[in-house]
């Protein structure tokens, strides 16, 4: 699938190809790879699937996408711990994997876990550094606000920046000097906002996520990709810049159960485009995925979908979505136009 995707990459191109470098980033969302702690004794939970199955079984139908990229980011749902010590109380969820768990995203080759969300600190701030310590050990990127994650390829430098919807409106005037930091100071040529907003369930982004976007944008960032929803939400253009309101789950130990309602999911693949170590544009993809092989009883082993499941796909996202997408072909996704840097 990937090369068919590249050659019609370099096709839609107009930039030289002796001039020009690309760095190729999928992103999939919401990733807990483990489930609440409460239930570690019941089957049908995500650490008894992993032991029945083992690591390699949560993104085996996937992983081929994620190896021939050049970077792969999850949204990383929950902590990695042996205990539950100091478990946040007053949560209906609190969601841990054990910390060999690690390899399932090495396996996978993952190389970013963004932790700007609402389950990092499941077990406390003791959790989720010790989760963002062992990530990064094992040479995984592990982004929350103030702690960016730097990606570099060929001596160009791409920053991912995470943050949940609250850290991230406390922080929106000091945005601007944050993201000018991460391109004069850290040598970035492109930032990436990964953020964690919107409305549970809600198949439509609403105009504070718009606001997020269009904020982050007119402050520097050149790429925003949402999650949080648990379901797919459309995309948007905003000065040459593309936006992703949700991704939906991916590989999400957090549902035992799961509906049609919630089993569509997505990768999508931007190519971004150098041309003498300076942004010139991107062009995205949608590769649409099933986040589970069975329904009813989540199986945690999301698929790349095909015919009329990525036909749904599709139809989800063009119902929030503000212009007409390209359409999905069988084999290649669907590429949407490549959008020139101004």
């Amino acid at each position: 699938m990937l090369k068919k995707l590249l050659i019609i990459l370099l096709l839609f191109c107009m930039i030289p190809a002796a001039m020009a470098e690309t760095i190729t980033m999928t992103f999939v969302g919401d990733c807990t790879m483990g489930n609440d702690y409460r239930w570690f004794n019941d089957e049908r939970a995500f650490v008894n699937v992993i032991e029945r199955e083992g690591m390699d079984y949560p993104f085996r139908l996937v992983r081929d996408v994620f190896m021939e990229d050049d970077m792969t980011v999850v949204n990383f749902e929950g902590v990695l711990a042996d205990k539950n010590t100091d478990r946040l109380s007053g949560t209906k969820y609190n969601f841990r994997g054990p910390t060999s768990y690690v390899q399932i995203l090495k396996n996978a080759s993952i190389e970013v876990a963004t932790l700007g969300n609402n389950h990092c600190t499941d077990f406390g701030n003791k959790g989720f550094r010790n989760t963002q310590k062992i990530l990064s050990e094992n040479g995984i990127g592990a982004p929350r606000a103030e702690d960016y994650y730097i990606f570099e390829k060929n001596g160009i430098r791409i920053g991912i920046i995470s943050y949940i919807s609250n850290v991230y409106e406390r922080n929106l005037k000091k945005l601007p000097d944050y993201v000018s930091m991460l391109k004069k100071e850290k040598g970035c040529a492109a930032v990436v906002l990964c953020i964690h907003a919107g409305k549970e369930y809600s198949f439509k982004h609403d105009s504070t996520q718009q606001k997020y976007a269009r904020k982050a944008i007119d402050a520097g960032v050149d790429l925003v990709i949402g999650h949080h929803p648990h379901v797919l939400q459309g995309l948007s253009v905003y000065k040459n810049r593309n936006v992703v309101y949700s991704l939906g789950n991916f590989s999400f130990g957090g549902n035992r159960r799961i509906t049609k309602e919630n089993y569509h999911s997505m990768a999508i693949q931007v190519v971004m485009t150098f041309e003498d170590g300076k942004y010139v544009g991107q062009q995205l993809t949608i590769l649409p995925a099933i986040n589970t092989g069975t329904l009813d009883s989540n199986n945690y082993q999301p698929y790349w979908a095909t015919g009329k499941l990525a036909q749904e796909v599709m139809d989800i996202l063009q119902k929030d979505t503000d212009y007409k997408l390209s359409p999905y072909v069988e084999g290649e996704g669907a590429v949407q136009a490549y959008i020139p840097a101004k």
